[in-house]
């Protein structure tokens, strides 16, 4: 199954729960994206009744330049924001030509510094056992205990044609935050 046209798309609807399509969801965001597309992640919930209680639905968090509906529509089409169900998250990279770029940019190929950070907000459930999982691909490449740590830097040798993001995932493997991806090479030649 191919994405066509369409470059958004909604990786966790409603409640994250085991029994929900959101996995298949992020699941099939990934092969996309391994296949050479460059493809935005959203989440949203057409949910008109009350949440239950313990189950998470997801936001989408957008560092806009400013609160503006023009501003916040222009990031959302960078990928310029991350999908939550509560923590925030914070991930870019510096590429080897000094360069920063944030979720959702092209990073050129070569030694990369990826800065990661998250924070559980206040008004979270304090999830205790919540992971940082670095992604490259589609496979965890580095993890992190978020109460042990709120941020980590991770030095890397990156290829054209991979891609990076971050998720916060709990110890059933629920996910509970995951960044928009940062793209590595130019978008002429490694993506779509």
């Amino acid at each position: 199954m191919l994405p066509g046209p369409a470059r958004h798309v909604e990786i966790w609807n409603r409640e994250w729960t085991e029994y929900s399509f959101n996995e298949d969801s992020v699941r099939l965001f990934y092969q996309w994206l391994n296949s050479g597309y460059r493809m935005i992640a959203t989440g949203g919930t057409d949910t008109h009744r009350p949440i239950r209680s313990g189950y998470r639905i997801s936001t989408n968090r957008v560092f806009a330049n400013d609160n503006t509906e023009a501003e916040i529509l222009a990031a959302i089409k960078l990928g310029h924001s991350y999908v939550t169900g509560g923590p925030e998250l914070s991930f870019d990279a510096r590429g080897g030509d000094g360069r920063m770029a944030a979720m959702g940019d092209l990073v050129v190929a070569g030694e990369i510094t990826i800065s990661c950070g998250w924070v559980q907000s206040v008004s979270d459930d304090v999830v205790v056992d919540l992971e940082a999982r670095l992604i490259c691909r589609g496979r965890v490449t580095k993890r992190w205990r978020c109460d042990e740590q709120h941020s980590a830097i991770h030095y890397v040798h990156a290829k054209a044609g991979q891609w990076f993001t971050l998720e916060l995932r709990d110890a059933t493997g629920g996910l509970h935050s995951m960044s928009n991806p940062l793209y590595i090479g130019q978008a002429d030649q490694h993506w779509r």
